[in-house]
């Protein structure tokens, strides 16, 4: 059995801006990333048993494992695909910003069911999803019987669970995920189970 423990980076400057944030349109933690990024660290310092530290390399998800990486003694291992989606064009825009630059996609975007979906310059919502599952199976087989911190983004943790879980979290936008929160999972021969999800207090 593997445990997971999947974290969503601290708050980013685009995220409190509400912009996209793509792969060449980086944004580092706000003061309030960097305290929920301190106050989750500081809560995994407790934590026994823990094997790895993995992270996204952007930069958000880079400065949250770092926070972690410090309390638990852990240097964080960059692995490329646990990047967010890549929203390629809509990189830096707000949503209004992007129906008005790009409508019609805009409106594909909005029927999550879509799978086709292609971010203009950017990658396709499926194609996305097999990167970001296939990145974070291929740690799971790495460590077997361990627990791992895997550092990452919101569309990085859907994509997991909808993976191991499409019963219950294929729909992978019916539920919230806050900057810097914790999700948990088992992953086992026998199949997954969610421990606990979006906790962020």
């Amino acid at each position: 059995m593997t445990e997971l423990l999947l974290i969503r980076h601290g708050e980013s400057q685009f995220n409190a801006e509400h912009r996209w944030a793509g792969w060449e349109h980086e944004s580092p933690l706000t003061q309030r990333g960097e305290a929920e990024a301190q106050v989750l660290a500081e809560r995994l310092a407790t934590e026994r048993g823990i094997a790895a530290l993995y992270t996204s390399p952007l930069v958000r998800a880079r400065q949250t494992a770092q926070f972690v990486g410090k309390a638990l003694g852990l240097l964080p291992v960059v692995r490329t695909g646990l990047r967010e989606v890549n929203v390629g064009h809509v990189g830096g825009l707000t949503d209004d910003e992007f129906a008005a630059t790009f409508p019609e996609a805009f409106v594909r975007w909005q029927d999550r069911t879509d799978i086709e979906f292609t971010w203009p310059g950017g990658e396709k919502r499926a194609g996305f999803f097999r990167r970001a599952a296939q990145a974070v199976a291929d740690i799971v087989a790495q460590h077997g019987e361990n627990k791992v911190i895997v550092v990452c983004h919101g569309g990085v943790i859907r994509a997991t669970l909808a993976y191991y879980l499409p019963n219950d979290y294929g729909e992978w936008w019916t539920y919230s995920l806050h900057t810097g929160s914790l999700t948990r999972l088992w992953v086992t021969v026998n199949g997954s189970r969610l421990l606990a999800l979006n906790e962020h207090d």
